[in-house]
């Protein structure tokens, strides 16, 4: 999973330049009751790091260094996150890990922003795209994910809920309150305005 440099947009709104005349046309407001941040419990940071998936011998890992809460979008808390990912190759013969150990050669990248809304009904992940300079929008089905979205969910879990790669089940998504059927999705949006605006 890619988390790619966002480098203080919110601060210094440097993407607005690239925004187009006509934006995606955003989904109907929520008008929920807003939602508290306190339902979403974060690990401390800096979190060990974790193993968030592998496939074909390639492994993807994370660690996250911060997270500080944002806006209430009504449906959710969107939390700014900053981590460090990268990955380990493991060919041939090699065992593919099942946690992170210090013989583990990982190839990293430099630690970066990404955005999570921790909602119980449209968990997503929001992640700027530098090469196609969008914001790449992920909405995720926890209980079923399709394949290129088990990293995401993992890694999801561990931002809003503290819990650890292979430490959560189908009756922890319950007991946290997370019922409704989800519709998977990706949208990719010009800004983080926009991007607002669409997860309302």
């Amino acid at each position: 999973m890619k988390h790619l440099a966002i480098a203080a947009l919110l601060a210094t709104g440097a993407c607005a330049a690239s925004e187009p005349a006509n934006n995606t046309a955003a989904p109907a407001k929520n008008t929920a009751a807003p939602i508290d941040a306190s339902a979403y419990t974060a690990p401390a940071t800096p979190t060990p790091i974790l193993l968030i998936g592998c496939r074909q011998g390639e492994c993807g890992w994370e660690e996250i260094t911060g997270l500080a809460d944002g806006e209430n979008l009504g449906a959710g808390v969107l939390r700014t996150v900053t981590s460090r990912s990268g990955k380990s190759v493991h060919l041939g013969d090699a065992a593919i890990p099942e946690a992170y150990g210090k013989d583990i050669v990982i190839e990293w990248k430099p630690a970066a922003e990404s955005y999570m809304l921790c909602s119980k009904t449209r968990p997503t992940e929001i992640s700027w795209q530098a090469d196609e300079k969008t914001f790449l929008v992920t909405t995720f089905d926890l209980a079923d994910p399709a394949g290129y979205q088990v990293s995401g969910t993992t890694f999801y879990m561990e931002v809003c809920h503290g819990l650890a790669p292979g430490k959560w089940t189908a009756e922890d998504l319950k007991r946290l309150g997370y019922r409704a059927p989800v519709k998977p999705g990706q949208e990719r949006l010009a800004t983080l305005d926009a991007v607002r605006a669409y997860l309302r």
